[in-house]
């Protein structure tokens, strides 16, 4: 996170707060759908950072929007590994995603499915 500190911000908490965060927060919302890559559902959608290698200039590949539960249950899961751990983080997400009752397919499907909307947007032009 020094990323941040040479961008003036002493933490991520103080980054999420800030007009920096907010305006790119805003832009994702002009080309993502405000709705949750694992239910769908629009309600209480909060902007998931998948990745923080970019903090404080992350491309749409690292964002993903996810409701306040799932966002919840990812950054609870997330805390528990380093970043070493974060493949081992997403294949669990998977593994819970299927419990939950959905396809294996689909769940599997997630980070295509973001990487997909990503290249779009590029190809839209930005």
């Amino acid at each position: 996170m020094n990323a941040l500190r040479l961008l003036g911000f002493s933490d991520y908490s103080e980054y999420l707060r800030s007009d920096r965060w907010a305006r790119r927060r805003e832009k994702y919302r002009q080309t993502h759908p405000e709705e949750c890559q694992i239910c769908y559902s629009t309600r209480q959608c909060e902007l998931h950072h998948i990745s923080y290698r970019h903090l404080g200039n992350e491309p749409d590949i690292d964002l993903a929007w996810l409701c306040h539960e799932h966002h919840e249950e990812i950054t609870r899961a997330n805390q528990r590994f380093d970043a070493a751990g974060r493949e081992l983080a997403t294949v669990r997400m998977v593994e819970y995603l299927v419990q939950l009752g959905i396809s294996r397919d689909e769940a599997e499907a997630m980070p295509k499915r973001i990487a997909a909307d990503t290249i779009g947007f590029f190809m839209r032009g930005g």
